[in-house]
C-alpha cells in the first residue's frame, strides 16, 4: 500500500511509532507535544495546528469537561465534522481520563 500521507511529514518526524513505549494514548500525545511542540500536528482544509496549539486547545476543553463533572467512567459524546475541532475534542476526552486517573491516585 502506498502511504501517500508520509510525503507531508516534516523532516525528523518518524513514519512509525513503537507503541510499546507508551502506556496510553495520552502519554503518546504528551511525548509528541514535548518533542514536536512547534511542528504542525494537524492540517485539513486550509487549517493547521501545531502540537502546542492542539495541546492548549484540548487542555482548555478538558478543563471545561472536568468542571462539568466528566471523569474516568463518564461517557462523552462527540459529534463534529472532520475538522480541527473534532481532533481537539477527542484529545480533550483523553486528557479528561488521564487527569481523572491522576486525581484519583493523588487522593488515595
Amino acid at each position: 500500500m502506498d502511504r501517500i500521507w508520509l510525503r507531508s511529514y516534516q523532516e525528523g518526524v518518524p513514519a512509525e511509532v513503537d507503541l510499546s513505549e507508551f502506556q496510553s494514548l495520552g502519554e503518546l500525545f504528551e511525548n509528541s507535544v514535548r518533542k514536536y511542540s512547534d511542528r504542525v500536528a494537524y492540517i485539513n482544509m486550509g487549517a493547521q495546528l501545531t502540537y502546542a496549539e492542539l495541546d492548549e486547545r484540548s487542555d482548555a476543553l478538558a478543563a471545561g469537561l472536568i468542571a462539568a463533572g466528566a471523569g474516568v467512567e463518564t461517557l462523552v459524546g462527540v459529534a463534529l465534522p472532520r475538522t480541527a475541532e473534532l481532533i481537539v475534542a477527542l484529545l480533550a476526552v483523553v486528557v479528561v481520563t488521564v487527569s481523572s486517573i491522576f486525581r484519583q491516585h493523588a487522593t488515595a
